[in-house]
């Protein structure tokens, strides 16, 4: 699945916490923490740790990961995607 379709399927997720009320973060730097939670609208979401000013991302198992180039997907995004292009959705 390319990076196109993967963010497309993140995007469906941020656009239901959106149409559901619930706010993104900013990512603003000192908002997150390397190995601290992050929730399923936060997959992909690049921020800044608070105390080692470190690159992070919130990645597929829910925590804030070193930000390493590593491309996040979401299983659930990733099926969502995957049942659309099967049936001719974009």
């Amino acid at each position: 699945m390319s990076i196109t379709a993967r963010l497309a399927g993140i995007a469906v997720v941020a656009g239901l916490c959106a149409l559901a009320g619930v706010t993104v973060g900013s990512g603003a730097a000192g908002a997150y923490s390397l190995g601290a939670p992050c929730y399923g609208y936060q997959i992909g979401m690049q921020s800044t740790d608070d105390g080692t000013g470190d690159s992070i991302i919130c990645d597929s198992d829910y925590t804030w990961e070193e930000y390493v180039g590593q491309v996040p997907h979401h299983d659930w995004a990733d099926n969502q995607t995957d049942w659309a292009q099967q049936h001719g959705q974009r």
